[in-house]
């Protein structure tokens, strides 16, 4: 397959998961539901990317040595760092490792 069919094909994968993602994210306001999914929809994105990334790539160790640990590191740090309001049922992304997001922007409700 083409390189050029290759990058198509995943730029459409991930402008599709992303929108859906994003719309779900806004529009589910099920707090319980986000927090027992948002660890498996995380990893399957992080898990998609990677493979994708080595498709292309076409299975480069180099690629691999570096990119594997990047990626599970973003996927920690995002299922750590994303938080959601009991109140609004928002979902709220943390952008700071060094202090903790105690209240909701939107809302005003603690966090637990």
């Amino acid at each position: 397959m083409k390189e050029e069919s290759k990058v198509m094909i995943f730029l459409a994968a991930w402008v599709i998961l992303g929108t859906s993602l994003f719309f779900w994210h806004i529009f589910n306001r099920n707090v319980s539901r986000k927090r027992r999914l948002h660890p498996w929809i995380v990893s399957a994105v992080c898990v998609l990317f990677t493979i994708f990334v080595i498709w292309i790539s076409g299975f480069k160790t180099e690629v691999m040595v570096f990119f594997i640990p990047a990626v599970l590191l973003v996927c920690l740090l995002n299922i750590k760092l994303t938080k959601f309001c009991d109140s609004c049922g928002r979902t709220l992304f943390n952008n700071g490792l060094y202090w903790k997001m105690e209240f909701c922007p939107k809302c005003g409700t603690k966090l637990r």
